[in-house]
C-alpha cells in the first residue's frame, strides 16, 4: 500500500478575497430535491442539459398539489466566506428563495426576484442585512462558519409548474485551501495501490478554482507503508 500526501500553494501571499467555483453545473451528483415538506404538495426534478450557454443544472417544479416552494440542495463546507453568486435563468416564476445552513444548524434566507426568460447573475453578501429572515440554532442572523447547507428554490409560480437552468455557483473567500483541488488516482478500486502489482501508476491533478489564471506549485512525497519514500517531485 502506497500513501500519498501533497502540498500546493500560491507562489504569491494568498491574503485578498478571490471568487471560486463551487459547481459550474456539469452533474447532479450530490444534488437532491427539496419540496418544502413543511407546506406539503410540491414535486421536482433535477437534471443536467448542455445548451448553447453550456453545462447546467435544471430544476423542474410542480405545484400542482399545492406546497409553497421546491428547489434543490446539497451539502457543503464553506470558510468565512463574503459572498454567493449564481447565474440563473428562471421560467413562469418571478421569485427565488436561497437558504444557507451555518455551523449551529441556524437557518438564513433571503428571497430573490428574477426577470423570467433572462440569464442574469445573482450576487448575495454573506450578511445579516441580506438574508433578513433566520431561524434554529444560535437564531441570532449571524453567519457562523463553515456553512454546511445550500438550497436554491422556486417560489409556488402561476401556472402551476415552474423551471429555471442553474450554472456558476460561486463563492467570494480569503481562504486559499478553497482556491485548489487536488484529486489523486490509480488504477485500483478506491484509488488504492500495492507495491508488489506493475505497472505502478499515478495520476495528481490540480485543479485550479478560481475564476482567473493562477500559477501554483505543486510538491508531491509517495511513501510506503514502513515509512520508506519512494518517489517525490516537485512541479
Amino acid at each position: 500500500f502506497v500513501a500519498l500526501t501533497m502540498l500546493a500553494h500560491q507562489l504569491q501571499a494568498e491574503s485578498a478575497s478571490r471568487d471560486v467555483l463551487l459547481f459550474d453545473g456539469r452533474t447532479v451528483v450530490g444534488w437532491g430535491i427539496n419540496p418544502g415538506l413543511e407546506f406539503p404538495g410540491a414535486s421536482g426534478t433535477v437534471t443536467e442539459v448542455v445548451g448553447a450557454e453550456g453545462p447546467c443544472l435544471r430544476l423542474d417544479a410542480d405545484f400542482t398539489q399545492g406546497g409553497r416552494y421546491c428547489g434543490i440542495e446539497r451539502g457543503l463546507t464553506l470558510p468565512p466566506t463574503e459572498a454567493l453568486s449564481f447565474e440563473v435563468r428562471a421560467e413562469q416564476t418571478t421569485g427565488i428563495i436561497v437558504r444557507l445552513r451555518d455551523a449551529t444548524d441556524q437557518e438564513h434566507v433571503v428571497g430573490v426576484q428574477v426577470i423570467p426568460g433572462a440569464w442574469q447573475t445573482v450576487t448575495l453578501p454573506l450578511t445579516k442585512e441580506i438574508f433578513v429572515h433566520h431561524w434554529q440554532g444560535a437564531d441570532d442572523g449571524v453567519f457562523h462558519f463553515p456553512v454546511n447547507r445550500l438550497l436554491i428554490a422556486l417560489n409556488r409560480a402561476e401556472p402551476t409548474t415552474a423551471s429555471c437552468l442553474l450554472r456558476n455557483i460561486t463563492v467570494r473567500t480569503a481562504d486559499p485551501s478553497q482556491f485548489w483541488q487536488l484529486d489523486v488516482c490509480t488504477d485500483m478500486p478506491g484509488n488504492i495501490l500495492f507495491t508488489e502489482e506493475q505497472p505502478q501508476d499515478i495520476w495528481l491533478a490540480l485543479r485550479n478554482c478560481l475564476s482567473e489564471s493562477a500559477t501554483a506549485e505543486v510538491r508531491w512525497t509517495v511513501t510506503d507503508h514502513t515509512g520508506t519514500v519512494a518517489a517525490q517531485g516537485e512541479k
